[in-house]
């Protein structure tokens, strides 16, 4: 069976979580910055959350261990 539909949810009560994952996300960049760019940081973190997804899922638990 293939995938023909996503939905997604814009619930509004999401926008305030969405401020601090952007402010948990900076800070993370800005405590590696000694150690490589931003580019290649934002980089690796998102192939490790691409490659964590099967097995913590989306969402807080998967961003924070992927970190």
């Amino acid at each position: 069976m293939s995938i023909t539909t996503v939905g997604l949810d814009a619930d509004d009560t999401l926008w305030h979580n969405e401020t601090i994952f952007r402010l948990t996300h900076a800070r993370f960049v800005d405590l590696l910055a000694d150690h490589g760019d931003e580019a290649t940081i934002e980089a690796r973190l998102a192939e490790t959350e691409q490659r964590n997804l099967r097995l913590y899922g989306y969402g807080v638990k998967g961003f924070t261990l992927s970190m």
